[in-house]
């Protein structure tokens, strides 16, 4: 079974380890380079399995230098890269976004780089698993309708429970998936209450984990092929 695999870089802390311990709990796959040279040695080595999400600390002395980013960049092509501070400026996040690495203040909960990783992951295994699918339908819709059907077959996913994934997905939050379903935000925890049952778990982080690696075994389309499409 294929997994996310996200790489923390910097982050020697607490706040690091509470990152790490949230990220596990949602069962990702972790790695820790604590410092620049921590980082290209683990890159470097023989066998490394590539993260699908770096989070960098920008407390590190090398990242006010563009050649980190372009390095970092060069050793993990694929990897989606978010650059984490305790404040950002607007000079420097702005800089940072030029190099193609966003950057964001480090939240007071954990969990929001968790649900941040999983939608990272989610988004670049959609685009792997469908690759093919994608170059035939190149605005995306239809092969991530493909896949979202797929998954809710295998689940047994309610037609309300299939939409708050879909718009989940599309980057909505559960306030803003409440007010484009007509319910309330205490409906959508709900819905995502029940998801999480139905994939043999108990948390919105679940659903996410579980439909990312749903995309990741490649079974996203193939499923969908000859089956019904009711949920009940």
């Amino acid at each position: 079974m294929c997994s996310t695999r996200v790489l923390i870089v910097g982050l020697a802390t607490t706040q690091g380890d509470a990152l790490e311990r949230a990220l596990r709990g949602a069962h990702l796959e972790v790695s820790r380079a604590r410092t620049a040279p921590e980082l290209w040695s683990r890159v470097a080595r023989l066998g490394f399995e590539p993260p699908a999400v770096g989070f960098i600390d920008l407390a590190l002395p090398e990242t006010l230098e563009d050649d980190f980013f372009f390095a970092v960049q060069r050793g993990l092509p694929a990897a989606s890269l978010v650059a984490v501070a305790e404040r950002v400026a607007g000079e420097r996040a702005a800089r940072l976004l030029g190099l193609g690495v966003p950057s964001l203040p480090l939240p007071g909960s954990a969990e929001v780089l968790v649900e941040l990783a999983l939608k990272l992951s989610s988004h670049a295994a959609l685009t792997s698993a469908l690759e093919p699918r994608a170059r035939a339908d190149p605005g995306g819709i239809g092969a991530l309708a493909s896949a979202l059907d797929a998954y809710a077959v295998r689940r047994r996913l309610s037609s309300q429970q299939r939409a708050i994934l879909r718009l989940y997905i599309a980057g909505n939050n559960d306030k803003t998936i409440a007010a484009l379903s007509g319910c309330s935000v205490a409906t959508v925890y709900e819905h995502w209450r029940r998801m999480a049952r139905k994939a043999g778990a108990a948390h919105k982080a679940d659903v996410i984990a579980d439909f990312h690696r749903f995309l990741t075994q490649g079974a996203a389309v193939s499923e969908f092929h000859g089956q019904g499409s009711e949920f009940s």
